[in-house]
């Protein structure tokens, strides 16, 4: 007994295989890196087919503004289309009740849009100049990302906050963005805002958005996967989370169901 478990032992050392150490890059390749990054980023809707997908938004708040008290407000389903580089959204049910013509921006509360690479796209902007720092190796499903710091002042800016459908300001932001070390494909990006003027009634906005590899009509593609976003209203904290869905080609006249009663579809790959 204690030979055979000797040589499975063994087995298993010849078997192993040696890791490829990592080397932090230096200035000249993190240069080479972001700029890959950025080439796809330019380059991420045009890639895009058009398609339609299901976006689940579970909106809670919290009246304490402590962050131990979030409560439920509802759950919004919406029909997102994609066509010719633009997304559109289209509200389906609240709470699982179908509706109809109801404009999603006068649902109240806190209302995000721009996940379908507006994001990417104004963090590489010439115009907004962003400042690039490479930081970290890190990991995402297993695969190794580089992670980038960035920063874009507010007279640089084209990221917008809108309060009750009517006063909007421009905010300056930073965050991080996290790009498969092979591919270049950005895989999450993080966004906090940081300078919203005092008087404004929403402050503490940030994102969090994650991508994931969809199969749409037989050809893989990375599309957002699920998304945070949380922010204080005076004295609220307003938090919703998102799952996109059931992504499939767009063809005219294509719909989609309320959520109880859409067809089963393939699983997204989570990062």
């Amino acid at each position: 007994m204690k030979l055979a478990a000797l040589t499975c032992l063994i087995g298993a050392a010849v078997l192993a295989q040696p890791r490829e150490p990592l080397y932090e890059p230096d200035s000249q390749q993190r240069a080479q890196i972001l700029e890959s990054i950025r080439q796809y980023a330019n380059n991420y809707t045009q890639n895009l087919p058009n398609f339609i997908c299901t976006q689940v938004t579970q909106r809670q708040q919290d009246e304490t503004s402590t962050g131990k008290h979030f409560k439920s407000v509802d759950r919004l389903q919406e029909q997102l289309t994609y066509f010719e580089h633009e997304a559109t959204y289209k509200l389906l049910a609240v709470n699982g009740v179908m509706v109809s013509n109801r404009d999603r921006l006068n649902m109240g509360g806190a209302m995000t849009q721009g996940e379908f690479g507006s994001m990417m796209r104004e963090i590489f902007a010439p115009s907004a100049a962003a400042e690039f720092e490479w930081i970290k190796f890190g990991k995402i499903g297993g695969k190794i990302m580089n992670v980038f710091s960035y920063r874009i002042p507010q007279e640089r800016s084209h990221y917008s906050i809108m309060y009750n459908n009517e006063r909007r300001i421009f905010s300056g932001y930073h965050g991080t963005i996290e790009a498969n070390k092979e591919t270049n494909a950005i895989m999450r990006i993080t966004l906090e805002c940081d300078s919203i003027p005092g008087d404004y009634p929403v402050q503490d906005v940030s994102q969090d958005l994650w991508y994931g590899v969809v199969k749409i009509a037989d050809r893989e593609y990375v599309l957002p996967d699920r998304w945070d976003s949380h922010s204080r209203t005076q004295n609220r904290l307003d938090w919703n989370k998102a799952e996109f869905k059931a992504y499939r080609k767009y063809e005219t006249g294509a719909t989609i169901t309320c959520e109880e009663e859409a067809p089963a579809k393939p699983p997204v790959k989570k990062p």
